[in-house]
């Protein structure tokens, strides 16, 4: 699902804290089209009826052409643009191309009288899945551009879910953005839309991809001279680069560079979070298509899918030729910055408690003998019941949480502590290689 991160800085320090953005279909009908995504073909182990399938395939775009360019906010390094539904309201929605289908609430499928037309099995971030109802827009708008008959996702967020503090409408998914070719320009915050392809065939700079059947863009690169095949471009997530634990032993990427251990209880799915123990790396050579990033944060997790996120693509200007299944990359005179961490990143629950829901090792909160789940009753002396008006505001404080010059934690049943944010610390868990 997707991600934002809490951590200033673009770098392995940063956790994607939201990634709800995430949504894997079960179906048996597309098997045989994703035998080559190892993550898909995991998650295809519950079936269901075809219907559903032929529902997000659906989706189209009006015939008439057009070339619209228009404002995007990547705040939180999520991109939100505004989208027009069929109540003739406009509301705010993540751009996820990580995301097989569109995602509206249970209150706004509510509002918009919206009935069930099918159902299927959504596995969210850590692997959580529940079955879903999912409904039909017939028409909405982006710009003047209209889409007709996108299926939609209505999830009945928790409490705790902070999408509604980012976008009232939910997630734009890959089965209405494949229905034309797009350009993201982060610099300038904006989203050009297009019917007329890039014809980026023909460019030798561009790289190729595959899609799923709901139009997911996966594609290959190579990672400390390795090649890593099917990699998820998932503009829902915050995040840098995701790969699974194993793939970062068995690579020996892992033994090569050194990496900061977090005990991560604050990534959120869409129906909650699981604890997955990361490793967060700088690892050199990232070579995608032609272009080379010296060295680039990479996160490892037992949970982890693979993916790429936007704090590695932010640092270009990417055009989608959905015609011609290529994409092309143009650097942004950007630089990867060093992560700076107070060590901890917490949690707030439905009745105002904040306890510490992510820990990194090493790192003075570690050896000061902090723990997740511990309570936290005052930040720099204020109660925390004083401190966060709501659960919107508790995640924009964590949001700044990187300018705070030092946090003094007054715990339930412990000493208090004084933690100053420094850079990341990392140790090989696993050795060196030879």
């Amino acid at each position: 699902m997707s991600l934002l991160s809490f951590e200033g800085s673009l770098s392995t320090g940063m956790l994607n804290y939201f990634q709800f953005f995430k949504l894997y279909i079960n179906s048996k009908t597309t098997i045989m089209k994703l035998l080559y995504f190892l993550l898909i073909t995991i998650l295809l182990n519950v079936g269901c009826s075809p219907t559903p399938v032929r529902l997000i395939q659906r989706a189209s775009v009006q015939t008439k052409a057009f070339k619209q360019t228009i404002p995007c906010e990547t705040s939180k390094r999520l991109l939100i643009v505004n989208m027009k539904l069929p109540n003739n309201r406009t509301y705010r929605f993540i751009w996820d191309t990580g995301a097989d289908a569109t995602v509206i609430s249970q209150k706004l499928a509510n509002e918009l009288g919206l009935k069930a037309a099918t159902q299927m099995i959504v596995v969210g971030a850590r692997k959580k899945e529940q079955k879903q109802n999912i409904v039909n827009l017939k028409q909405v708008e982006i710009g003047s551009v209209k889409f007709k008959n996108i299926a939609a996702f209505v999830i009945d967020f928790p409490e705790e879910s902070a999408i509604s503090c980012v976008a009232d409408g939910g997630i734009i998914g890959a089965n209405l953005i494949s229905k034309c070719n797009w350009i993201i320009d982060y610099e300038k915050q904006q989203l050009t839309l297009t019917s007329t392809p890039f014809n980026l065939h023909k460019n030798r700079q561009a790289i190729p991809f595959k899609t799923n059947f709901a139009g997911r863009i996966f594609f290959d690169a190579e990672l400390a001279g390795l090649p890593f095949k099917n990699i998820l471009l998932d503009s829902g997530s915050g995040g840098s680069l995701d790969l699974k634990t194993n793939e970062g032993i068995k690579s020996g990427i892992l033994k090569k560079f050194p990496s900061n251990k977090v005990i991560d209880g604050t990534t959120q799915g869409i129906y909650g979070s699981n604890l997955d123990t990361t490793y967060r790396a700088l690892v050199d050579s990232f070579k995608v298509g032609n272009y080379t990033l010296p060295r680039i944060p990479v996160e490892f997790g037992e949970l982890e899918s693979t993916k790429i996120g936007n704090v590695i693509l932010q640092n270009f200007k990417i055009q989608f030729d959905f015609a011609h299944k290529y994409m092309l990359w143009q650097p942004r005179n950007t630089s990867i910055a060093p992560s700076i961490t107070l060590g901890v990143l917490f949690t707030r629950a439905q009745n105002g408690k904040v306890r510490i829901g992510s820990l990194y090792q090493p790192s003075d909160a570690a050896l000061q003998g902090l723990k997740i789940q511990d309570e936290i009753v005052a930040i720099n002396d204020q109660p925390v019941e004083t401190l966060f008006k709501d659960k919107c505001h508790f995640y924009q404080w964590m949001f700044r949480m990187k300018e705070l010059k030092q946090m003094k934690l007054t715990l339930k049943n412990k000493p208090p502590v004084l933690l100053k944010p420094k850079p990341l610390a990392r140790k090989f868990w696993w050795g060196t290689q030879d």
